[in-house]
């Protein structure tokens, strides 16, 4: 019975920690036109100019947006947006796809009020609720900066010229690890984008997630020196 009821406990606390770690996802589009919506492989149609998906455990997942616009011969699908989303966890995740088919991002931790038992006269307690104070959560340069930092690296016709433009911006701004392995993918060349994870280091806000960046480059020898760098920081 004791081996029961301690199974019972321990299956319950891995639940309750599990369930600490989800995280919803709210989508809004800009206008009332209908949307559709692919996340992580998932296709949900007919979405209105807003998506929920609740439940979703953290990590980096593919998201498509495509709007349906009448035409003369009825109407036509387009999309506005595809990429990468990522969620942290026990996040809500609001996005938001504005007019420019950018992805606009911000985020609030999900902690439920719970209850606390203080000391209190004589050995009695008193209870009380309280909401936790919300964790910081690394969010690096503005989605809008970042989209326009993109699309000003990819004006530029030669590497050389793509690494002034990112070596100016990383001086003035911080970045998350994923926004880092965005850019990278900008560049043509492999020495190129060695250069710019080394030079990006320092001023990402997430170090614990640059692993994420190794996902950019072609060849095993350029994670190889990337590591042997940061590890003699």
């Amino acid at each position: 019975m004791k081996n029961l009821i301690l199974t019972l406990i321990i299956s319950f606390s891995v639940l309750s920690l599990k369930a600490n770690h989800y995280s919803s996802l709210n989508l809004m589009m800009v206008d009332n036109a209908n949307y559709e919506v692919i996340f992580n492989n998932q296709f949900f149609g007919n979405t209105g100019n807003s998506f929920t998906m609740n439940q979703v455990l953290p990590g980096r997942y593919p998201l498509i947006v495509s709007k349906y616009f009448p035409t003369q011969w009825g109407f036509q699908k387009q999309v506005v947006y595809n990429g990468l989303i990522d969620i942290p966890a026990g996040s809500n995740v609001n996005a938001r796809v504005d007019c420019f088919n950018h992805l606009q991002l911000s985020y609030s931790p999900v902690f439920p009020a719970y209850q606390t038992n203080t000391p209190g006269h004589c050995g009695t307690s008193t209870s009380g609720y309280y909401q936790p104070m919300p964790a910081q959560i690394p969010m690096g340069m503005n989605p809008v900066a970042f989209g326009q930092l993109k699309n000003t690296i990819s004006n530029q016709w030669f590497d050389s010229g793509k690494l002034q433009v990112a070596r100016q911006a990383i001086s003035m701004n911080s970045l998350t690890a994923a926004q880092v392995s965005e850019l990278m993918q900008l560049f043509s060349f492999e020495s190129s984008k060695l250069e710019l994870a080394k030079m990006a280091f320092a001023n990402t806000v997430d170090k614990q997630n640059y692993y994420i960046v190794n996902n950019a480059f072609w060849f095993s020898s350029s994670v190889a020196e990337l590591d042997q760098y940061i590890s003699h920081l």
